[in-house]
């Protein structure tokens, strides 16, 4: 099955895209590899370095003649398929036109699988003709509420779920979201969780004097993540102040924020980190707090539960993983529009004293989010929609 991807290209293949969707995407390549797919990724921002790449993957990078190409397609810019979208994003897809009929003319691809409905790269195919509009589609939703869902955004998510055959979103949460906004019918919609790169951990941890708390939120941290309320869930506390200490990964505006506020506890922050870097901080760290007021998944919520560490995260989607936990403790759910300061500053100092079974909760991580396993939900989803395709 020869699949070709639309999404950001991960940095360990060329590319300068780094975590959120890029992560997801490398985890699938890799697995996917493994079970005998054959991959072509594509993204209009294209490469920036050549790199090694596994047998099975190919990174098809843009040419500058493609560009060049793009000015004589430009009656496609009036199309009234697209003619309600800004200057920019019109341009955009009449350049992602040119190089999708470019790359397909040149390959067999059985499935185009193109990540975000905000991904415009969908109405670029819509605008295809012949053989390649016969190409069937399938979508992942990696959280379309996170960003602006109104007038001309809802029509083009409306139309890109219209043209897809199927269109995977990753949680409960976002389930509610498609109920509310019904861009497609209810059969087009298949649920996979979002997967994680397992890793099974042989380590001895690292001894603090205080216990560490860990804020891995660089994206809004402080409009979305709830970094403020964590700094001043922390600061009301004599507990905390006293008995932890805070690493954290921000961006510019929650370093902004921390530095002008007067803080009395410990902290260290950090900008944007590598893989390996990030790794060692979970293997500090006693638990991992991300009070937001809205996550699609919450992958970093996995991510430390692979590391055995108990989370402080946000209930929409913290409730859907006490369910597939059952019994096992897992930590303590935030809940933004109910929940206090003080109810934070509770709900850690709980997370931080709770027994907590790591091999336990290990375990259930690797069953049942795992990349080797979620990756048969995929191959049967393609298989699926090329039956009825046919």
């Amino acid at each position: 099955m020869n699949i070709l991807v639309i999404g950001p290209i991960p940095k360990q293949y060329g590319g300068k895209a780094l975590g959120g969707i890029a992560t997801h995407i490398y985890g699938f390549i890799n697995e996917a590899l493994s079970n005998n797919l054959k991959i072509s990724i594509w993204y209009h921002k294209g490469v920036v370095r050549k790199c090694p790449l596994p047998q099975g993957l190919e990174i098809i990078d843009n040419k500058l003649l493609l560009f060049i190409k793009m000015f004589s397609y430009l009656p496609l810019f009036f199309s009234s398929k697209i003619n309600f979208l800004d200057f920019k994003s019109r341009l955009i897809i009449c350049y992602q036109y040119v190089c999708l009929r470019d790359h397909l003319k040149k390959r067999k691809v059985d499935i185009i699988h193109v990540h975000s409905l905000q991904n415009t790269s969908t109405l670029a195919l819509k605008l295809l003709k012949g053989k390649y509009s016969k190409i069937p589609v399938v979508i992942s939703d990696h959280g379309f509420w996170q960003s602006d869902v109104k007038n001309k955004r809802l029509k083009l998510l409306k139309s890109n779920c219209n043209y897809a055959k199927r269109v995977i979103y990753i949680s409960d949460f976002a389930y509610k979201y498609h109920q509310k906004y019904k861009f497609c019918e209810e059969e087009k919609l298949k649920k996979i969780p979002n997967p994680i790169i397992f890793e099974r951990q042989n380590y001895v941890k690292v001894l603090n004097i205080k216990k560490v708390l860990f804020f891995n939120g660089l994206s809004e941290s402080v409009k979305r993540k709830g970094f403020v309320e964590l700094i001043e869930a922390i600061n009301n506390s004599s507990y905390l102040r006293e008995n932890v200490k805070l690493i954290a990964i921000v961006n510019e505006e929650g370093e902004k924020y921390i530095n002008k506020i007067d803080t009395k506890f410990k902290y260290e922050l950090f900008p944007k980190l590598d893989w390996n870097e990030i790794r060692q901080i979970y293997l500090q760290s006693d638990v991992m707090v991300l009070p937001s007021k809205s996550e699609s998944f919450g992958l970093v919520y996995i991510e430390a539960l692979m590391f055995g560490i108990p989370i402080v995260g946000f209930n929409g989607v913290f409730d859907e993983f006490s369910i597939v936990f059952q019994e096992n403790y897992i930590g303590e759910a935030y809940s933004p529009k109910v929940d206090t300061i003080e109810d934070l500053a509770a709900q850690i100092e709980k997370a931080l004293n709770t027994p907590f079974d790591k091999k336990r909760v290990i375990n259930v991580v690797e069953n049942q989010y795992s990349w080797h396993y979620k990756i048969n939900d995929f191959i049967q989803l393609y298989q699926s929609v090329l039956n009825t395709s046919s």
